[in-house]
């Protein structure tokens, strides 16, 4: 093979394996402006229809607290009626507040975290129980 040749499947080789490497990730295109207050107002409405949830979610997440001990899983789920009433009233008032203002920004901030109540996935254990 010939000087000539060799250097222009080196440089091939090198285009066709380094060149990705160079690729940067494409960003998606942001959101057109009018879907964003409807974003909210749709995450208004779903956490006042799903703020009646809280309850059983707190009395679930209460009794884990306490895997080991019987005694501290039953407290558990007592403990998690009162936390889910108070963690209720919040996700009430927080989608009432994004219906009412949802034409008004900002309109990426929640008031309550997580965004909605079925988002609880995402976070751990110390994550929830780190207070």
């Amino acid at each position: 093979m010939s000087f000539g040749k060799r250097t222009v499947l080196i440089l091939c080789c090198y285009i066709f394996f380094l060149g990705p490497s160079w690729a940067k990730e494409p960003t998606p295109p942001p959101e057109p402006p009018i879907y964003q207050p409807f974003k909210k107002l749709s995450r208004g409405v779903v956490n006042v229809v799903t703020a009646p949830l809280e309850v059983p979610n707190q009395m679930y997440w209460q009794a884990q607290r306490g895997k080991d001990d019987p005694g501290r899983i039953i407290a558990g789920y007592v403990e998690g009626i009162f936390i889910g009433t108070g963690w209720t009233m919040a996700r009430f008032l927080a989608g009432t507040y994004d219906i009412i203002t949802f034409p008004i920004p900002p309109y990426e901030k929640s008031l309550i975290q997580p965004e909605y109540l079925f988002d609880w996935h995402q976070k751990t254990d110390s994550e929830w129980f780190d207070w």
